[in-house]
């Protein structure tokens, strides 16, 4: 097509701000404890309920992409240290919006360190089962999994069993391996996971997003520059 004249970009970002957000709120509703706060309101029980200081913690991103990134910097403005992978990465890389950066083949090294450790990796031979029973363990006890990418990186069963063994204080999760999750799952019992129907997205603005995305496009176009997020063909 670019033979032709042809120029193709897609829309990869428009939805990441919205995304890093929801991780973010899900991470403070487990280290504030807004989940028995709430309980205790509806329970009309006056219950001190306290929670957990977010600054200092250390935030462990599989995957330093466009939701990666918008969740660095969220996290940053925390105070938190944040580590991430990139499958690109090589030793001794950095990365502005990171304290640390390093190659995908060093996260099993890196998740002893995480108070929270978040997955935003796409499907691929390398992550697909990439989160089984092993590296979970290799994770605090009291360290937070998420996993906004796709729901083939986890091996579901191998997170139940984990978190039924008292390993883990809590796994978010917006990705399924089966969608809608069928009802006789364990995965809805469990007390510490906390789930979302695929809905960490918000689209009051998603619309608005793509439609900016498409205008700076075609002001560069105008102005023969490189498009964001164009396919190159190689």
């Amino acid at each position: 097509l670019q033979d032709m004249g042809v120029r193709l970009s897609g829309a990869s970002g428009i939805a990441s701000a919205s995304i890093a957000e929801f991780v973010m709120a899900r991470l403070l509703e487990v280290w504030k404890n807004l989940r028995q706060i709430e309980s205790n309101q509806r329970a009309a029980t006056w219950v001190e309920s306290f929670g957990s200081e977010v600054g200092g913690r250390t935030l462990v991103i599989a995957g330093l992409g466009s939701i990666g990134r918008e969740l660095a910097r969220r996290a940053r403005a925390f105070d938190m240290t944040v580590l991430a992978t990139r499958n690109s990465a090589a030793a001794g890389d950095t990365d502005p919006d990171v304290d640390e950066l390093h190659p995908a083949a060093n996260l099993a090294d890196l998740l002893p360190r995480a108070d929270a450790v978040v997955a935003a990796l796409p499907t691929s031979p390398a992550t697909v089962d990439l989160f089984d029973a092993a590296m979970f363990a290799k994770m605090r006890p009291d360290a937070i999994f998420a996993n906004v990418g796709r729901g083939t990186l986890v091996v579901e069963q191998d997170l139940i069993d984990t978190l039924e063994q008292g390993h883990l204080r809590a796994a978010i999760l917006d990705v399924m391996r089966e969608e809608p999750l069928p009802a006789e799952s364990a995965l809805w019992a469990s007390p510490r996971v906390y789930l979302s129907p695929h809905a960490a997205v918000s689209l009051d603005r998603y619309q608005e997003n793509g439609t900016t995305l498409f205008v700076e496009n075609l002001q560069r176009l105008v102005a023969g520059e490189p498009l964001i997020n164009e396919f190159v063909s190689k």
